[in-house]
């Protein structure tokens, strides 16, 4: 990525790093890949990070070699990938459970980057049996930016059981679990963890287990976070195999979802170079949509319909 910035007289003096860190917004390994693989000029002159530049003058930044970048102008679908924006700076996705991110192992194909492109660079990720919303910035630059940037980030969930209030925040702390790499535990000395809920339908399941469909809100991002939520409140994610039911009593309900039901159904933010406001929404997956339907739905009248958004931004459906 070409980027032009016009140095202004408040920055006279500063260093080119110190105004691609402060101005700019590159992070420190941003602002090292430019070094180590693409170029920094000034009115036309290679100059260092470290030399100071002029009011007036221009800064050419090359933030990388054009061979770890990705332009490529994707179709509206790759394969079981459902693409609902891109332009020159980022995607936004739609996954479908049962697909990684990225490649766990050397060889491993069926992933996001593997099935688009291996130079894209993920901004939100979800679990391999979680579908729905992913960023996937077009380079480091990109994705470096979107941290700067607030967003607000909505799943669709179907749980066991009856939560105590129709609305509420989930606030307990998450850690990793002792002996695992993978699993994550609520625990006192965890990272503060916030999930804002609200119950959107009562369900009769035919077996007769209670579920309930729920919006929920991460005010903090924490790997498994709702799962981990859930499952601490005792009423964990249906069909979830890591902190749900056991074998012994997984529920038929369980059986045939044979993944949690988590949805990463909505994305509120702002464009990383324009600002522009982007809401961008995935309707519930079909299997999710089959297991509502198998179950006697008693919608809460307060509640909007799962599956509308309102916004005065752009959105994208």
């Amino acid at each position: 990525m070409h980027l032009i910035y016009e140095v202004t007289p408040e920055d006279n003096g500063r260093t080119a790093l110190e105004l691609l860190r402060q101005r700019l917004k590159f992070s420190a390994a941003a602002a090292k890949r430019v070094r180590l693989h693409g170029q920094l000029l000034c009115n036309g002159q290679p100059i260092r990070m470290i030399d100071p530049v002029s009011a007036g003058s221009r800064l050419d930044i090359i933030h990388e070699a054009p061979e770890q970048e990705c332009d490529i102008n994707f179709p509206p679908q790759v394969g079981d990938i459902r693409l609902l924006w891109q332009d020159a700076a980022f995607l936004i996705v739609d996954k479908p459970a049962g697909m990684l991110t990225h490649p766990n192992y050397v060889g491993e194909t069926h992933n996001l980057l593997s099935l688009l492109n291996p130079g894209l660079h993920p901004v939100t990720r979800l679990d391999r049996d979680t579908s729905g919303l992913i960023i996937l910035a077009r380079n480091a630059y990109i994705h470096s930016c979107f941290t700067q940037k607030p967003m607000e980030k909505y799943y669709l969930g179907i749980i066991h059981g009856q939560l105590p209030a129709d609305s509420g925040c989930i606030d307990l702390p998450i850690g990793r679990a002792e002996g695992s790499i993978i699993e994550r535990r609520v625990r006192a000395d965890g990272r503060p963890s916030l999930t804002e809920y609200q119950v959107l339908a009562d369900c009769q399941a035919p077996s007769g287990s209670r579920l309930q469909l729920v919006r929920f809100h991460l005010l903090t991002g924490r790997t498994h976070q709702i799962r981990v939520h859930c499952a601490a409140w005792g009423h964990p994610l249906a069909g979830d195999t890591l902190y749900g039911h056991t074998e012994v009593t997984r529920t038929a309900e369980d059986i045939k979802l044979d993944r949690q039901a988590l949805h990463a159904w909505t994305l509120q933010l702002q464009h990383p170079l324009t600002g522009q406001g982007i809401a961008c929404r995935s309707g519930l997956p079909q299997d999710m949509r089959q297991l509502l339907a198998s179950c006697q739905l008693s919608f809460k009248p307060a509640a909007p319909n799962p599956t509308a958004l309102v916004t005065d931004q752009l959105t994208i459906t």
